[in-house]
């Protein structure tokens, strides 16, 4: 850091990361893991890992979604292989973006329709499938914002998910109802 960048963050403090009041970068996607975990957790998949790199990654293609207003995937490469990647956006007047809970929700939510007895001709639960993958082991998380209201989330995972012909081993079905987890505890109570 330049002496004058210290200079001005002394004066001005550090800029916030979207918004005053908000959560940081950091807590979004230490939030974000966390309830992916506990959703994992109950697919028998492993706990995913934060990676600085991935999050670098993420942060920067949610930056680019934001500007060009358009959603579509990286062909970003990690450790010599690609990666797969959740990816949502939502406007909304008021300007609030996804909370971790509303975008790992949203995601999980697409598990009603998924089939885990058969490989899936066509994705339409593959944000929840990327997010369960048994072998995915590494993410990284990003959000940008618009000054318009638009909010996209990026969520990247390594090795990645969504590999046809390898869905019924990776994508396991939902174990008992009979543990005690938050997650179990919110799906109950949807269902009532």
């Amino acid at each position: 850091m330049s002496f004058f960048a210290l200079i001005d963050l002394i004066n001005k403090g550090p800029s916030p990361p979207w918004k005053p009041g908000v959560i940081t970068a950091a807590e979004f996607a230490e939030d974000v893991t966390r309830i992916q975990n506990e959703y994992r957790k109950l697919h028998q998949a492993y706990a995913l890992r934060l990676s600085e790199d991935l999050c670098a990654h993420a942060q920067e293609w949610a930056d680019t979604l934001i500007r060009s207003k358009e959603l579509r995937h990286s062909n970003f490469r990690y450790k010599g292989t690609r990666i797969s990647e959740n990816i949502s956006m939502k406007w909304s007047s008021d300007h609030r973006g996804y909370t971790p809970q509303e975008i790992v929700d949203q995601w999980y939510h697409e598990s009603r329709t998924y089939d885990f007895i058969r490989e899936p001709t066509t994705l339409t639960a593959g944000h929840f499938t990327n997010m369960v993958w048994h072998n995915s082991v590494e993410t990284g998380v990003g959000m940008s914002r618009s000054s318009d209201g638009r909010c996209v989330v990026v969520v990247c995972y390594s090795p990645p998910g969504n590999v046809i012909g390898e869905f019924t081993a990776n994508v396991l079905p939902r174990a008992s109802l009979g543990t005690a987890s938050g997650v179990d505890r919110r799906l109950s109570m949807k269902r009532l």
